[in-house]
């Protein structure tokens, strides 16, 4: 499984690489953006573990590869359905991107209007909703229920547990309240449940320390790297860290912390434990909020190219979907109970790509620049 799993990763790192130079028609952006993309912590450490992720991802990225293929390339039916069975396959593995075909349809169907070959579209969205389906009845014949299945992940826990975390952050007082009125399941034991409404009507009551809340969220998603995922927990450099910092029975993990204590305390409390590991996190995470801001600067160049019609319609279609999903993943993602980086990872390939972009147009910037001073110096 381990060998099918580095396979899988490999031949994605190769997908990223082709689809890079589709989009960016540069050897040098395609070459960099699949560089770094494998050499980023997630990428290095889920294909040596047993985890969704190794499977998930990867398949993702071949669904945007066959895409790519299909409209950049040579527009047969077979790549535009063999990039919808790629993502509808991925959701077996996570359902973060159940609603992704259904999105990226209507992006398609607002790029390309009266264009859009809608037998073809509506064929890739059959494909990517079939192996869910398919899932789904399988579950109905086996439990009788339709559903993905039974289990303790669901977005109604994932609600429950969201307000219970925003909860501990708050005063003793709002705790009782809260736990009275909102956290009724008693001990935990995994059943815990809440409804959309009663979720909506937590955040109208406590707007400001759930928007805090997710806010710590999308730290997590722009800045944390994933590298302690291979110094802590696959290398165990630190073991006697894995029990202080990520004890998740008790919860006093440095996520609890992080929310009641706030950041520089956080540091201080970890740093005067584990220096060299909060040492690389910190410098790990400097690093990739790099790699963000330059994929941010990406993602306004294409955004500006796209609204101003510079490019064919199928171009302008593909980089939209490059653009997009990384937010597409970042708003999925913060349904869950804290939003980790490895919710990230799915994102990154598309980050890798609007990161490499960005860094094309930089070194433009910069040569053009290099050549105007030759002159005015000669």
């Amino acid at each position: 499984m381990i060998i099918f799993q580095i396979v899988l990763t490999l031949l994605s790192i190769a997908c990223l690489y082709k689809l890079s130079l589709l989009v960016s028609s540069s050897e040098g952006t395609a070459l960099l953006a699949a560089t770094v993309y494998a050499f980023l912590p997630h990428t290095l450490v889920y294909p040596h573990l047993l985890g969704s992720e190794a499977i998930f991802v990867p398949l993702v990225v071949f669904s945007f590869y066959f895409m790519a293929r299909y409209l950049l390339e040579q527009p047969w039916l077979s790549h535009l359905l063999l990039s919808g069975l790629m993502i509808g396959l991925a959701t077996l593995a996570r359902p973060v991107t159940v609603l992704w075909p259904v999105a990226s349809s209507v992006v398609a169907l607002l790029t390309f209007r009266s264009q859009l070959p809608f037998k073809r579209w509506f064929g890739y969205l059959l494909v990517a909703s079939l192996p869910l389906l398919l899932w789904m009845l399988l579950m109905l014949s086996e439990t009788g229920e339709f559903s993905m299945g039974q289990g303790s992940a669901s977005l109604g826990s994932n609600f429950y547990t969201t307000v219970e975390f925003v909860s501990e952050t708050l005063s003793p007082a709002d705790r009782i309240r809260i736990k009275e009125k909102y956290l009724t399941y008693g001990a935990r034991d995994g059943g815990e449940r809440m409804g959309f409404g009663q979720y909506l009507r937590f955040m109208s009551e406590y707007p400001l320390d759930y928007a805090a809340h997710q806010g710590r969220a999308v730290m997590m998603f722009v800045a944390k790297s994933g590298v302690n995922k291979v110094t802590k927990s696959y290398l165990q450099l630190f073991p006697e860290a894995l029990a202080e910092i990520d004890d998740i029975e008790t919860r006093k993990s440095w996520r609890q912390r992080l929310e009641q204590d706030g950041l520089l305390d956080t540091f201080q409390f970890y740093y005067q434990r584990y220096s060299i590991l909060v040492v690389a996190a910190a410098v790990a995470g400097a690093l990739f909020a790099v790699v963000m801001a330059v994929a941010v600067y990406g993602t306004v160049l294409l955004a500006i190219k796209y609204f101003r019609g510079e490019r064919s319609v199928s171009r302008r279609c593909m980089e939209a979907f490059i653009c997009l999903f990384p937010w597409y993943i970042l708003l999925a993602s913060m349904s869950s109970q804290r939003l980790q980086s490895r919710h990230r990872a799915p994102a990154e390939f598309a980050i890798c790509l609007l990161f490499s972009i960005g860094i094309s147009s930089l070194y433009a910037v910069w040569q053009g620049a290099r050549s105007r001073k030759q002159p005015q110096a000669a």
